[in-house]
């Protein structure tokens, strides 16, 4: 795979539901661990009916990939996961929807980056992009990738997760990002992602932090996320270390 810009990041993964106590952070690059989402009074977004299927190498294997209508009604959110089923970590994952109509011609053609900018080798990221949907009736997903930048020395962790019940299509995602580590971060993230009860993504989103997180330092987090019958979610952090 061809290098690309030199860059490193940290991966640690903690979920927490309101009134379930933040589950224990674990080793370095693992995901995340699901909770339970409280359920709630909600209008459900339900999803298109959309057939897909994964093109090229499937070695970053598609794990899911939902469509939702957006407010407009001709374009779709496409909302997804891809598992690194190689042995070595990649990075810059991109994602290129195509959209398919009943002839078989492209009608409608997306690329986007994954939303981790370092997948390790078993790792898992989600993806999330809007495109126009009007004339399709199935659509494919490729995905390819670059080596992977260098794994952070920063260690940044999730901590006093929470969400709340869901009410108008939504939950609001809080917490505190803290640096438990002795190298300052900074381009600090924080991923949500949601998951149906089959275990597939129903929607993805990120919120950026301001500023340095130096060791010992803690930033708070707020967010929504739209909800769409989810049953539980992930919260992770991610960041560059400072040079």
């Amino acid at each position: 795979m061809k290098m690309k810009i030199r860059r490193s990041l940290l991966i640690i993964a903690c979920a927490a539901l309101l009134l379930v106590p933040l589950a224990a952070c674990s080793d370095e690059e693992e995901v995340g661990v699901e909770q339970p989402l409280a359920p709630g009074q909600t209008k459900v977004e339900p999803a298109v009916k959309l057939p897909w299927e994964q093109t090229g190498d499937a070695t970053l294997k598609v794990l899911s990939s939902n469509a939702f209508r957006t407010g407009a009604g001709e374009f779709v959110y496409l909302v997804g996961e891809i598992e690194n089923t190689g042995s070595e970590p990649v990075g810059n994952v991109k994602v290129t929807a195509r959209m398919i109509d009943d002839t078989g011609a492209v009608v409608a053609t997306k690329e986007t980056t994954a939303l981790l900018r370092r997948v390790p080798a078993g790792g898992k990221t989600p993806y999330s992009t809007a495109m126009d949907a009007r004339e399709a009736v199935k659509y494919t997903i490729e995905v390819t990738a670059d080596a992977a930048p260098p794994e952070p020395r920063n260690r940044l962790e999730v901590q006093d997760a929470q969400a709340t019940e869901p009410k108008a299509g939504y939950v609001w995602l809080s917490g505190v990002v803290k640096n438990v580590g002795d190298v300052a971060a900074q381009s600090v993230q924080v991923i949500g992602v949601m998951y149906d009860a089959q275990g597939a993504v129903v929607d993805a989103t990120t919120q950026d932090l301001e500023g340095t997180l130096e060791p010992g330092a803690t930033q708070s987090f707020k967010f929504n996320i739209n909800f769409r019958d989810a049953k539980s979610h992930v919260l992770m952090v991610q960041a560059e270390d400072v040079p």
